[in-house]
């Protein structure tokens, strides 16, 4: 009995710092995925929107989240991510970069978020087409049995065809992801000034 309390305070207690570390846990080891092969960078930037993500504290409350991606140099790209707070308005800008990190052409990179000292997360890309869509995944193990984990559904149009969520939903269920997304709301959007 006290074993099964001990177990029980030990996941909430997991669940409640991977809340605050604007992650999910998985009460299971980071399973093994797939990333994108012969991973094109240069055709990877541009304009991405939020279709769905996993919960993230530090996008709490926001809409009309968007990520620029401008290559800077071979292997790096300068990330701008946009959001729009619902109940204020408020526009809020996070800038960073991420590194390509594989030596084998694969979808894996490193970003980096100095201006909140959020260094070298990972970002792996599972699989895109370049053209609509790219499911995104992080996760790192915290003890024998559980994961914290990281995952969005980025695409090209604000709002995706049925045919660009299909492509997606394969990749997502292909690497077992945990089917905890949140839709990310992209109604009545300003139009940010970016290009």
């Amino acid at each position: 009995m006290i074993s099964s309390k001990i177990t029980f305070l030990t996941v909430v207690a997991a669940c409640f710092i991977a809340t605050c570390s604007a992650q999910i846990a998985v009460l299971s080891p980071c399973q093994n995925v797939t990333l994108e092969q012969n991973f094109d960078l240069s055709s990877y930037a541009g304009k991405w929107f939020e279709y769905q993500r996993y919960f993230t504290f530090f996008q709490f409350g926001g809409k009309c989240v968007t990520a620029y991606y401008t290559p800077n140099g071979t292997d790096t790209i300068t990330v701008r991510n946009y959001l729009v707070k619902e109940n204020t308005g408020e526009v809020n800008i996070i800038l960073g970069s991420a590194t390509l990190v594989s030596e084998v052409g694969e979808g894996e990179l490193s970003l980096d978020f100095p201006s909140v000292g959020q260094v070298d997360q990972d970002y792996w890309v599972l699989g895109t087409d370049y053209k609509s869509f790219s499911v995104v995944w992080s996760c790192s193990n915290s003890g024998s049995d559980q994961s914290l984990q990281l995952a969005w559904l980025l695409t090209r149009d604000r709002v995706p065809s049925s045919e660009t969520l299909a492509l997606a939903q394969e990749v997502i269920d292909r690497n077992g992801l945990v089917d905890s997304f949140m839709i990310t709301n992209q109604d009545s959007c300003p139009e940010d000034p970016y290009p």
